[in-house]
């Protein structure tokens, strides 16, 4: 399942070599035997995927920010100084979201 999981994210990796970027949590389990509950499971496949959001989200939201400030650099004919200032500003509106950076 490891290989699995992995393929798909290295996948979508690859995918976000433009300005969009995927963020994205994946949990599996199996049923090995017989006599296991189905909804054990599903529950310990969703505790697999809450725990890869968790250490992934950080991450992602770091990389959201640097892309949003690259695209602005790319395509923006403005000074460094206005530059500094939108930073300053999605900062401000990232801790008006409580988004932790």
């Amino acid at each position: 399942m490891e290989k699995i999981i992995n393929r798909i994210q290295k996948n979508c990796e690859q995918t976000n070599k433009d300005q969009i970027s995927i963020s994205l949590a994946l949990g599996a389990a199996v049923k090995n035997e017989e006599n296991e509950d189905l909804f054990e499971i599903f529950e310990l496949a969703d505790k697999r995927m809450y725990q890869q959001k968790m250490s992934q989200g950080k991450k992602a939201k770091r990389k959201l920010i640097s892309n949003i400030l690259l695209s602005l650099a790319e395509k923006s004919h403005e000074d460094n100084f206005h530059i500094q200032r939108l930073k300053e500003k999605a900062a401000d509106f990232a801790d008006y979201l409580k988004l932790k950076t």
